[in-house]
């Protein structure tokens, strides 16, 4: 993918771009096994926690709506391992209530070169 929001390689910034590149854009799902903690840590009600859990949540969005891709706009890294990213998220067939694209914000907490946490907001 090309970063157009210029972030270092090696850097937590890059872990999270590639999560967004490669699982929500290109839904490969088997990137999560290099990209997502074991024990992840999911902090939205009712989506669950876990490697397994993530893909499990992403799966199912991907049934709903197969189309699914996201778009970053800008992101920014605090205190090392703390990554808020802030992008559109374009689906067919949203959850109820919304309207495509979605704008959206998400904090990841990123350590060893994983995803280790997640809220939205």
């Amino acid at each position: 993918m090309a970063d157009p929001l210029n972030v270092a390689p090696d850097s937590p910034a890059k872990v999270v771009l590639d999560v967004w590149e490669e699982i929500f854009n290109q839904h490969n799902l088997e990137a999560a096994d290099r990209l997502v903690s074991e024990d992840y840590a999911q902090n939205t009600e009712g989506v669950p926690g876990g490697r397994a859990g993530f893909k499990a949540a992403f799966s199912m969005y991907l049934e709903m709506s197969p189309d699914l891709r996201v778009e970053p706009k800008s992101i920014v890294t605090v205190d090392e391992d703390i990554v808020i990213i802030r992008g559109k998220v374009f689906m067919d067939n949203p959850p109820p209530g919304y309207t495509s694209p979605i704008e959206v914000v998400d904090i990841f907490r990123v350590r060893d070169g994983m995803i280790q946490e997640h809220w939205e907001v």
